[in-house]
This record gives structure tokens, C-alpha cells and sequence, in this order.
């Protein structure tokens, strides 16, 4: 069954970035190499022209995510859930889990460890900034652009970004 799904991801990729031309930002066709043989989660920019695949090391204990064929850093565990495109397609992100805590990275560069992060992350409209919820304990607090916020006793909604790219979200104090 895995071996289909790797099938299909790899065609979709094809269709995908065959759309964009021989050449898209950089990214030839040919360079994106062999595809891995297990493909634990993936996702598309929304204009069809990068590809996040999130899969394990041949050793099969840590993950990574392979960005338009360059492979990051490696973690213990990838929310494959997470993984998610800017709008422009210009930057990646994902929550994963290093050393027992969790982070979110972006790009190749990992932000804040928590106990949990409770929320995928979400782009601002420009594919400027980023924001997640997380816990500390028993208190969840709101990151954005690496920096967290004040902690409350949780956060009931997701970060979400305005045409303005200012966030907001439902806290609730005890």
C-alpha cells in the first residue's frame, strides 16, 4: 500500500511542477532527484510548484521533510499533519518533536521547544510571518514569528492571520 501512495505523490509531483515549466525559483525538474521510498506525509504550494515531502532516514529513527529535493534537519517525529506551505510558496512549516520537546520549524530553522505545540502552524497572508498555539506545562500560550506570547490557562482557537497580518485567537484565563 505504501508503495502506491509513493507512486501517486510522485505523480502528482510530476503534474505538479511540470506545470510550472522546466525551471520554476530555481528549482529544475532533474534536481528534485530520486524520490524516498517511504512518504510519511506531503504537501503542494498552492501554485503546484514546490513539493514537502516529510519521510524517514534510511536508519528509519529520525525524519525529515525534503523541500523541492533538499532535505532538513532531522527529528525524532514530524506531525505529518503540520506540514504546510506560505501562501507564495516561498516557505515551509511544520511541528515536530526533538529530544521529548516540541518545536515548529520554518524553513530549515526551528523555533521554541514546548511540552506541546496544540495547533499547526499558520501563514500570514504575505508569507511573512507565522504563528502556532503551544503548552508550557498547563498553560498555552500563542507563538508568533519565534517570540511567545503572554501564557493563559488555554487556548481555545487557533492563531489565525488577518489581511493585516495581525493574529488573534480565543485565549481563556482561569
Amino acid at each position: 500500500m505504501r508503495r502506491y501512495l509513493t507512486i501517486a505523490i510522485a505523480l502528482v509531483a510530476c503534474v505538479s511542477l511540470a506545470s510550472c515549466g522546466k525551471k520554476y525559483r530555481g528549482v529544475e525538474m532533474e534536481r528534485l532527484g530520486p524520490l524516498p521510498f517511504v512518504i510519511l506525509g506531503h504537501a503542494v504550494s498552492a501554485d503546484g510548484c514546490h513539493l514537502a515531502l516529510m519521510t524517514p532516514t534510511a536508519a528509519g529513527k529520525t525524519f525529515y521533510v525534503l523541500v523541492d529535493g533538499k532535505a532538513g534537519p532531522q527529528f525524532d517525529a514530524i506531525s505529518d499533519s503540520s506540514l504546510v506551505f506560505s501562501a507564495d510558496g516561498r516557505h515551509v512549516a511544520y511541528a515536530a518533536r526533538k529530544s521529548g520537546r516540541k518545536l515548529v520549524v520554518v524553513d530549515t530553522l526551528g523555533g521554541p521547544e514546548f511540552d506541546r505545540v496544540t495547533s499547526p502552524p499558520v501563514f500570514s497572508p504575505d508569507g511573512k510571518r507565522v504563528a502556532y498555539a503551544a503548552e508550557s506545562g498547563a498553560r498555552g500560550l500563542v507563538v508568533v514569528d519565534g517570540s511567545s506570547g503572554p501564557e493563559f490557562d488555554r487556548i481555545v482557537r487557533a492563531p489565525s492571520f488577518n489581511s493585516t497580518n495581525a493574529h488573534g485567537t480565543s485565549p481563556q484565563r482561569g
